[in-house]
C-alpha cells in the first residue's frame, strides 16, 4: 500500500508522544522519518549494508542485560543451536567478556574460541556478512 499516509501518521505520533521525552528507537527506510527525527533531538545515523558502523556490543559495559542480549543475537546470527552449542556460546561470550583489554574485545575473538560445527554455529557466509 502506498501513499497511504503511514509514515505521516507514524510522524504525527512520534511528535505526539514527544511531550513525555520518550526513548525514541526507529528503522528508518528510505531516510522517511529522518526530518522529523532530527527535530526531535535524536540522534540519527545511517546503516549501510557491508560499512563499518564502529558499534562494538562486546565492548559495551559489562551487565547481565548485555550478556543476554549478546547470546541472543549470537544465536540468531547462527540461525539454531543445540543444548551444547549454546553453551559455548555462553563459554565464548564470558571468555571475551573477561579480557582485559576492552578495545580487544570483539566477535571475531569470540568465535576464535567456537569450533566450527558445519552449518549449525558461525557459518562461513555469516562471518563475512556480519559487519559491526
Amino acid at each position: 500500500m502506498t501513499n497511504a499516509g503511514k509514515t505521516t501518521l507514524e510522524a504525527c505520533m512520534l511528535i505526539h508522544f514527544s511531550r513525555w521525552d520518550p526513548m525514541i528507537f526507529s528503522i528508518d527506510y528510505n531516510h522517511s522519518l529522518e526530518n522529523v527525527l532530527r527535530a526531535l533531538g535524536t540522534h540519527y545515523f545511517t546503516v549501510s549494508p557491508g560499512v563499518y558502523t564502529g558499534i562494538q556490543p562486546l565492548q559495551f559495559e559489562d551487565s547481565p542485560s548485555l550478556r543476554q542480549f549478546l547470546f541472543d543475537t549470537v544465536k540468531l546470527c547462527a540461525g539454531k543451536a543445540e543444548p551444547d552449542e549454546e553453551r559455548e556460546i555462553q563459554d565464548g561470550i564470558e571468555a571475551v567478556m573477561r579480557h582485559s583489554v576492552i578495545e580487544n574485545r570483539s566477535l571475531s575473538l569470540m568465535l576464535q574460541g567456537i569450533p566450527k560445527k558445519g552449518e549449525t554455529v558461525c557459518t562461513p557466509a555469516w562471518r563475512s556478512g556480519v559487519v559491526m
